[in-house]
């Protein structure tokens, strides 16, 4: 029997980088959603109770900070993964404090993710 992979919410302003991270996963048969905005993003969350989220920092008309915060609310258990290109250490202790468990470095590196969303030998 297969282990259960999460659901996963993808939130990322450049549409490239969501679409091919959206493909990848999906290829991988992971239960994915993504989006290019962060209200999409919310009004995603407020209908589903999403396991992770990936999240990128910098995006128009919210960070990556505060829409986890909100999406914390609605779902205190969401693990949180923030992305960016700007990290440093700054942003690595507000991540921290928002309850993010990890912070990924773009350009990223797609195993650290799949180690992430799909942990322990993959069944066959």
């Amino acid at each position: 029997m297969a282990a259960q992979v999460p659901s996963v919410l993808i939130v990322d302003d450049n549409k490239d980088f969501c679409d091919c991270l959206f493909d990848c996963l999906d290829d991988m048969d992971v239960d994915v959603n993504a989006t290019h905005d962060p209200q999409t993003a919310l009004f995603l969350a407020q209908s589903r109770a999403y396991e992770i989220a990936l999240i990128d920092l910098q995006m128009p008309g919210m960070d990556g900070l505060t829409l986890f915060r909100e999406m914390r609310r609605l779902h205190p258990r969401i693990q949180g993964i923030l992305m960016t290109g700007f990290a440093d250490e700054e942003t690595e202790t507000a991540a921290e404090a928002n309850g993010f468990s990890a912070v990924l470095h773009k350009p990223i590196d797609f195993s650290k993710i799949v180690s992430i969303v799909m942990p322990g030998p993959s069944a066959t």
